[in-house]
Order: structure tokens, then sequence, then C-alpha cells
């Protein structure tokens, strides 16, 4: 399935990061990886290459990814 980045590299990410510090919201996945031992974890991905990276290295682990859109309040940090 292809979903939609805002960043299509980690680099391109870290770019943006570092002219504002943060990002207000943009375009990624979560990813659903269920553990041989037992348990999951559900975590965003934030850019097409760790997305690829990320499906290489768990492999059939990956139990679930969907679309999503990361959002950062400075307000909800203050």
């Amino acid at each position: 399935m292809d979903f939609r980045f805002t960043f299509e590299t980690e680099a391109e990410q870290r770019q943006a990061e570092l002219q504002t510090g943060y990002i207000d919201s943009f375009d990624c996945v979560r990813m659903v990886v269920r553990h041989p031992q037992g348990g999951e974890i559900d975590f965003p991905v934030k850019n097409r290459e760790s997305y690829l990276k990320l499906l290489g290295f768990h492999g059939d682990g990956v139990t679930e990814v969907y679309p999503t859109v990361h959002s950062y309040d400075v307000e909800n940090y203050l």
C-alpha cells in the first residue's frame, strides 16, 4: 500500500525540524509491530525512508500500518 508522507527522507525531515525547532503537523503513518515474546507496540513513522527501513527490519512482525497526521502543539508543553 502506498501512503502519503510529507517527508521522503530522514534528512529532509531533519532539515525542516532544524528550521523551526518543531513542525506543527505532517502526514505520516503509524506502525503496529507484534513482538515474538508477546505484546505489541504502535508508533509513528515520520518519513518514507524510515518506513521502508522498518518494514524490512520488522518483516512479518508488522501487523498493521495506517495513515495519520502527526501533530505537535507547543502550547501543550508550556
